[in-house]
């Protein structure tokens, strides 16, 4: 698998869990998680001398629905080139988007969202929050288009060591994209592309605990 596709995969593990129940004290815990689906993500990266802008966007449709996660992180850099502040604007929804995306050539994909619920969080040169998160909502669109050949993976894991264990298993196909759009007044600008893709996953994993293994 791909190293774009590996971070995909990873990405959906964090978003979707579903989770077994404990089996009993002695016996630990076991977590499962699963997804399927299609997925377009980016990320657009701009620095100067006095600051740092990167915005991510996820997208996400799979069998149990779909998901958008954005994430907008403004950093301030002082005259030393050292971090002197932040602004960080977070989207997670399930709903009030559109989704389309060609999961069979992943040609290209396109997502839409008005007042989308929005919460941004300030922090200052020390990481700490000199006032409280504010909500409010922000307009999103942004659009893939593929390019180059389709890549496709398959990546089994299995760790084991005392009182853990650890599987995993993907099997998945994905390919290099342009992407631009809008978040609110913010142009998400074709140049300033780090990266995209547009992909397709299954994957799944099994993790077994006991005890402090668990924390």
């Amino acid at each position: 698998m791909s190293r774009a596709l590996r971070a995909v995969v990873l990405v959906m593990m964090a978003m979707v869990l579903v989770w077994g129940g404990p089996a009993g004290a002695a016996a630990g815990k076991i977590t499962h998680q699963r997804f399927h689906g299609a997925v377009a993500d980016a990320d657009w990266f701009v620095a100067t001398d006095t600051s740092v802008r990167d915005t991510y966007v996820n997208a996400t449709h799979a069998k149990k629905g779909s998901s958008l996660y954005v994430v907008r992180f403004r950093a301030r850099l002082d005259s030393n080139g050292e971090f002197a502040g932040a602004k960080e604007t977070i989207i997670d929804v399930t709903t009030g988007f559109t989704f389309d995306i060609d999961a069979a050539k992943l040609s290209s994909a396109k997502v839409t969202g008005t007042d989308l619920p929005a919460r941004t969080c300030f922090y200052d040169a020390n990481w700490d929050q000199p006032k409280p998160c504010q909500d409010g909502t922000l307009d999103l669109k942004a659009s893939w288009t593929g390019q180059g050949s389709i890549t496709r993976g398959v990546t089994n894991e299995h760790v084991k060591g005392e009182g853990f264990s650890y599987s995993y298993h993907s099997n998945g196909k994905n390919r290099a994209a342009t992407a631009k759009g809008w978040l609110g007044t913010q142009r998400l600008r074709a140049a300033a592309l780090d990266f995209g893709q547009l992909a397709v996953v299954r994957e799944g994993s099994s993790s077994f605990c006991v005890g402090a293994n668990c924390q």
